[in-house]
């Protein structure tokens, strides 16, 4: 069985839509928070972390961390510029 069989966000009950930032011009401060509680419970976060590092993605949670964490973690490819900044609220 392969790990994303197994990952938590395969779970029909859960939005694959929480695991990356809202499509607006301000993208509101905590928008990931719902994802990375859904990795922390996960038995293949770690797979699931280091095929982001291996893929390069930029965009969405992947292992618990945001694109900007990967991207300080292990020196990857920085977020997309064309993404906003969260916004305080």
């Amino acid at each position: 069985m392969d790990w994303r069989e197994r990952a938590s966000c395969a779970d029909p009950d859960i939005d694959p839509g929480v695991f990356f930032p809202p499509v607006e011009h301000r993208v509101p401060r905590g928008w990931e928070k719902k994802a990375i509680e859904v990795c922390k419970m996960c038995a293949v976060n770690k797979e699931c972390l280091n095929e982001a590092l291996k893929r390069r993605e930029t965009e969405g949670v992947w292992g618990g961390l945001t694109g900007w964490e990967r991207h300080l973690r292990k020196g990857g490819p920085r977020p997309s510029r064309g993404r906003p900044r969260p916004t305080e609220e």
